[in-house]
């Protein structure tokens, strides 16, 4: 990725520099979902789409890709999709200054910490893909609904986003969408509501 990067000492490493030494070849890093909106387009589609990409890891983003390039804010930042819903108080205070916003609810962090609190996962766990699977085929009530529920949560405000700016596609992708087949179903639930024309794709089917 070669553009001008607003990361360009990412935790305080010099990666782009790094890069270069080891490649020869000039280099920028770049926020994971606006690379993303280019991957999609670049690998997947005929034709530049618009859509709007939901990215569920650690944390949340969210960017629009409008002919085929990331839309961004002001400040090169993407939507701030991850904060939606934050309040002036509540249980779970984020890092943006809200309460129980996304990031705090239905991020994949959010699911690793109940479910440590709750015992069906051991603490710490940093493989965050398999962590998520073993959530997704445990015969557990509360695995259940973590997953599921993050997955309405996020789809359901991202269709709002969509439906909104006008967008037909909205794409999900991240660790929770890649690694839970129970996520996706109830993404999709949501999306397969009538009164719109806007349907959800999953980067795990790509």
């Amino acid at each position: 990725i070669t553009e001008p990067s607003t990361f360009e000492a990412w935790h305080h490493k010099p990666l782009a520099r790094d890069l270069e030494t080891y490649t020869g070849l000039p280099t920028g890093i770049e926020n994971y979902s606006i690379a993303l909106v280019s991957a999609v387009n670049w690998f997947d589609a005929a034709e530049p789409e618009d859509f709007f990409l939901v990215v569920a890891d650690y944390g949340i983003g969210g960017v629009s890709s409008i002919g085929g390039r990331p839309f961004l804010g002001p400040g090169r930042r993407p939507s701030g999709f991850g904060h939606i819903g934050a309040r002036r108080g509540g249980s779970e205070l984020c890092h943006c200054g809200g309460y129980d916003c996304q990031m705090t609810t239905a991020s994949v962090r959010a699911i690793r910490t109940r479910a440590e609190q709750a015992g069906i996962l051991a603490p710490e766990r940093a493989d965050l893909g398999p962590l998520i699977e073993d959530l997704d085929g445990m015969d557990n009530p509360l695995a259940h609904e973590l997953l599921t529920a993050a997955g309405a949560q996020l789809a359901g405000n991202a269709l709002t986003v969509c439906r909104g700016v006008g967008l037909q596609v909205c794409v999900l992708g991240g660790v929770l969408f890649d690694h839970s087949a129970k996520a996706r179903q109830a993404a999709q639930s949501v999306f397969s509501d009538p009164g719109h024309t806007c349907r959800a794709r999953f980067l795990a089917g790509v």
